[in-house]
């Protein structure tokens, strides 16, 4: 945040629809490998063994095809044009695509390494089916291939309905990424003819990959080759996912917020933005009593200061709670007592995480403990805080406090502000800490995307959204 804060490891990074260059990241690889088979199945399934990579590749170009086949009459009111095969090329350097220039011509595999993208020059699409797609596929899985399709089919869109070239950069990918959440909801879908069909897991990948595939911290939003932050990318994904492709084409009238968050100072950049662990603490500590005290101001309610916290470490006990002392498995945790109103942490461990993530992170982890003494006070059962709607509710007044900070941190006398890269630190913690959805995509207490989609309601849309999540 001239503060930030937290998050482990993430479990599940992942790639996202690119447009941009870059070699697949290291990651623990899945047992799945590349096969063939002289047959293609009809579609891919839940509780299968894995798909052949090149049925992948064949099944989510066919979906992606059809589904657009009934989507651009809905919402352009245009035929849909198949791009045929032949203008679908899969890049290697024995066989890279042709140029995308004006000129056209031959090409050369150093256009198409770690690459993906629609050239509207000459109305193809090119992947790298060597190394990009591949590596993808081992590391990652099917998913990780269709939504890469996915996104730069939105660009093929762009060009047939005439507006590729009239918006910014950040527009174009923004309303891609809209577009590839849409197509993600209907491979989630049960209905007949989807031939690709995603899994709810594959929505933390999702997360992943568009923190993965997005622009350096600090980036100008006006640079013609920006495709946002991961914070912006998702909401723009979610965007689609919740509401469909009729949401995509009303970009142009009603364009979701882009966060142009830049450095302010050299030691911001040379930090990162991020602060030492100490700092954060003291800073988010202070800053969220602030914010909720001018939250209960402005809805007629009072709330009593968190004004006590207790740190423990691998080296000293374990605090108490109503007179008991926490087992051994509140090590690791960050967590709130409800009977003493105080917040207790792992010193050894949110130090590690504010370093693994950075100090937003840590400041997200630390904000949801605070919602849940804001719930208490507002007569919130045990119970409901404990479920997964008490939850959500946590997060979207995360995500409220932290548009509070970015809108100039009023409530704390303007003494915090909001890093380039601390709302794609949020995410990273949501990955960490959420649950993993089981095969009928069902948590307890909500999954990554969900809890982001709660953040992202909050900071966009205030306390009030949050006071409609019942609990």
């Amino acid at each position: 945040m001239r503060m930030r804060v937290m998050a482990m490891a993430i479990g599940v990074v992942l790639v996202a629809a690119a447009c941009t260059s870059g070699e697949v990241p290291e990651a623990a690889p899945t047992t799945i490998e590349s096969t063939t088979s002289t047959s293609k199945p009809e579609e891919t399934r839940l509780n299968k063994e894995a798909t052949p990579y090149e049925d992948v590749v064949d099944l989510s170009l066919a979906d992606i095809q059809d589904w657009w086949s009934e989507q651009l009459p809905e919402a352009y009111d245009l035929d849909y044009v198949p791009i045929a095969d032949k203008d679908i090329y899969a890049g290697t350097s024995d066989d890279p695509p042709p140029a995308c220039s004006p000129k056209g011509g031959p090409g050369s595999y150093d256009d198409i390494e770690g690459n993906a993208f629609y050239c509207p020059l000459g109305q193809f699409v090119a992947y790298d089916d060597e190394n990009l797609f591949p590596g993808l596929y081992k590391k990652f899985g099917e998913y990780a291939i269709a939504m890469v399709l996915a996104h730069e089919w939105g660009h093929a869109i762009q060009d047939q309905i005439g507006i590729i070239e009239d918006y910014p950069t950040i527009f174009i990918e923004n309303q891609a990424d809209c577009f590839a959440g849409a197509w993600t909801a209907h491979s989630l879908s049960d209905d007949e003819g989807v031939s690709f069909r995603a899994q709810p897991k594959d929505l933390q990948s999702a997360l992943g990959g568009m923190l993965l595939f997005s622009d350096a911290k600090g980036s100008d939003i006006s640079d013609r080759s920006a495709h946002g932050s991961g914070f912006d990318r998702v909401n723009g994904f979610r965007l689609g996912f919740e509401n469909g492709v009729s949401r995509c084409a009303d970009y142009p009238d009603n364009q979701p917020a882009i966060q142009n968050i830049p450095f302010t100072s050299q030691d911001e950049v040379d930090t990162g933005g991020n602060l030492p662990y100490e700092d954060a603490i003291n800073m988010a500590t202070s800053d969220l009593n602030a914010y909720w005290a001018s939250v209960s101001d402005a809805f007629g309610s009072q709330f009593e200061p968190v004004d006590q916290v207790v740190r423990f470490n691998q080296a000293t006990a374990l605090p108490e709670c109503g007179g008991k002392p926490y087992e051994d498995d509140a090590r690791e945790k960050i967590f709130f007592c409800v009977d003493d109103n105080y917040v207790a942490w792992d010193d050894d461990w949110l130090d590690e995480v504010n370093r693994e993530i950075g100090d937003f992170g840590l400041g997200v982890l630390m904000a949801q403990q605070w919602s849940i003494s804001a719930q208490l006070q507002d007569g919130v059962s045990k119970d409901a805080i404990e479920s997964k709607n008490g939850r959500l509710q946590q997060s979207c007044f995360t995500g409220a406090w932290a548009f509070a900070v970015l809108d100039g941190d009023k409530h704390n006398n303007e003494s915090v502000s909001l890093s380039p890269g601390d709302l794609d630190e949020a995410i990273r913690a949501f990955l960490a800490f959420s649950d993993v959805p089981d095969q009928q995509g069902e948590t307890d207490q909500g999954s990554a995307f969900e809890q982001v989609g709660a953040f992202s309601d909050g900071f966009f849309f205030g306390e009030e959204q949050c006071y409609k999540i019942a609990v």
